[in-house]
């Protein structure tokens, strides 16, 4: 009994320590992307649902990485603040450094729709200089057309899939795209990829999934927020007739507050002009 009591004291402390690495890790993850359309080398950096984490260690890891990458552009696809533990100050505080790294282009999650006063808080994102994007795209160098889209959130809860689909297919709808740029969409939610790819988008941002919270071996991403299991979008670069997709796994947790098998994650990617696209190792 005693030499059972200790192996599950064991089993114990080893499971804590592997939960603890799991979700104070920091993966970072490369892709390249490669289109004749792309006029010059372009390095992003892609962050999503930060969740106000608080953790100064961990922003002092991602802080550096990201310096040491050298990003031209910093895309954040929501989710910065958490509705369930607000803390704006928190990401305030984080952002205040990161836009010194790099411009920073944003779109909402459904977590900035739940919270009060968000028109305070981007104004506060504005005076630091982040980027919110509307329903005009902008123009960077190299090419690039980006659009964003605003989570369908903000018009109120209990929205269906149908629901939100409505929103993303109407916004949509009103844009107008120009025919030499290669187009870019910031959005957060990752699961409208058949809705989007019948736009001219070429490649896609987005987050949300937190990359399923636990991963299995093989099988991939457990659970999506809207209670799928296995969501097929769950993280990583998909495509679809020709639109491809980079799905971040996020930097916090929410209503669940443990990883398994799935780090936090921070995304390089970088365009150039044609070939193929790919994963870096």
């Amino acid at each position: 009994m005693k030499k059972m009591k200790i192996a599950g004291l064991v089993v114990l402390v080893l499971l804590s320590l592997y939960l603890w690495r799991e979700n104070r890790g920091l993966d970072q993850t490369f892709y390249r992307v490669k289109d004749s359309r792309i006029q010059k080398k372009i390095k992003i950096c892609h962050l999503s649902d930060f969740h106000n984490r608080g953790d100064k260690k961990f922003q002092e890891r991602l802080l550096n990485f990201i310096e040491e990458e050298k990003p031209d552009y910093i895309f954040l696809t929501g989710d910065l603040v958490d509705s369930r533990r607000t803390r704006p100050q928190v990401t305030l505080d984080f952002l205040r450094d990161l836009v010194d790294l790099a411009p920073c282009y944003y779109v909402t999650g459904n977590h900035e729709h739940r919270i009060q006063g968000l028109e305070g808080l981007h104004r506060a994102y504005k005076n630091l200089g982040i980027h919110i994007l509307g329903r005009d795209p902008v123009f960077l160098e190299g090419g690039l057309e980006v659009h964003g889209l605003q989570d369908p959130r903000s018009l109120g809860p209990g929205l269906s899939m149908k629901d939100m689909e409505a929103y993303y297919r109407k916004n949509l709808q009103e844009r107008t795209f120009s025919k030499e740029a290669y187009h870019i969409l910031l959005v957060h939610r990752p699961d409208f990829l058949d809705l989007f790819s019948s736009y001219p988008f070429d490649l896609i941002f987005a987050g949300h999934f937190h990359g399923g919270q636990i991963r299995l071996p093989i099988l991939g991403p457990l659970l999506s927020p809207n209670g799928k299991f296995f969501p097929e979008n769950g993280e990583g670069l998909v495509e679809k007739k020709g639109t491809k997709e980079i799905i971040s796994r996020g930097l916090g947790n929410s209503s669940f507050p443990l990883r398994v098998h799935n780090k936090p994650e921070v995304l390089m990617v970088t365009l150039e002009g044609d070939g193929n696209s790919s994963k870096e190792t």
